[in-house]
């Protein structure tokens, strides 16, 4: 069983544990495209790649995840990639089956070579976004697969693109308010 982390606005706990308005069975849902159909003709993936996904992360605070990246001006890629509401979110400790989890390499996305064309023509900037977007799914690998390898990404990230129910999901930890997330975060920097 793959074990990862998600986070989400308190306000969408009783849809996932109760079921909600938009549908009747409780679960996490992935509701955002693991590759938006931007560039979709131009990487020639199949279908999957552009389907909706769960995202998450292997611990609730990773090290790579929580350091400061310039490119980021200064915020972490936790802090980026977390929707932080003004009220409530909540750290999900999510267990789904192995075979139905990828890890992948969101470090595509970042870097110096995206550094190096920001200055650059749109049509080299939408090239850095089709090879990254192209790489980013070609380096999804089975989780179990990913624990094993000695090898490991920079930026791991936790993808699956089924539902996952209610019992098998935990709160991990509950933020009233975003500055208590950021709070978390920076006591979770201080000890890198």
């Amino acid at each position: 069983m793959a074990i990862f982390y998600h986070y989400t606005a308190f306000s969408n706990l009783r849809s996932i544990f109760k079921g909600g308005e938009d549908w009747r069975e409780p679960g996490l849902r992935p509701l955002r495209r693991f590759l938006s159909l931007h560039f979709a003709s131009a990487t020639n993936l199949p279908d999957q790649a552009h389907a909706n996904a769960i995202f998450g992360v292997l611990e609730p605070f990773p090290k790579t995840w929580i350091a400061e990246d310039p490119f980021l001006s200064g915020k972490s890629h936790l802090e980026e990639s977390v929707r932080l509401p003004r009220q409530g979110l909540v750290c999900l400790e999510c267990h789904a089956p192995d075979d139905h989890v990828f890890v992948t390499e969101r470090a595509v996305f970042f870097g110096e070579e995206r550094i190096s064309v920001c200055h650059k023509s749109q049509e080299e900037r939408d090239n850095f976004l089709i090879k990254a977007r192209i790489a980013y799914w070609e380096k999804r690998v089975p989780y179990a697969h990913y624990l094993q390898q000695e090898d490991r990404y920079e930026l791991p990230e936790v993808i699956t693109f089924g539902i996952i129910p209610p019992s098998q999901l935990k709160i991990k930890k509950h933020y009233g308010d975003r500055s208590a997330f950021l709070e978390d975060l920076t006591a979770h920097k201080m000890c890198l």
